[in-house]
């Protein structure tokens, strides 16, 4: 039995990976001000999870390019 919290958590977690790889890919190309602004709009607990998966999902080229955009 699934519950609806357990969906919609998955849900939520889900949607938050695709929002991170947009926010990567919009960096790489080449719009700034659109991951600065998307950072800025997530929950401090969202942003953890960002910087999480820039670190474990992107190649390291971008790591210190991104965090220091985004700080």
């Amino acid at each position: 039995e699934i519950r609806s919290s357990d969906w919609s958590s998955d849900v939520c977690s889900s949607d938050l990976d695709n929002i991170f790889e947009y926010m990567v890919e919009t960096y790489i190309n080449g719009n700034h001000s659109t991951l600065r602004r998307l950072y800025h709009e997530l929950n401090k607990e969202a942003r953890k999870d960002f910087i999480g998966f820039l670190l474990v999902e992107c190649p390291p080229q971008y790591h210190t390019e991104i965090l220091q955009e985004i700080v």
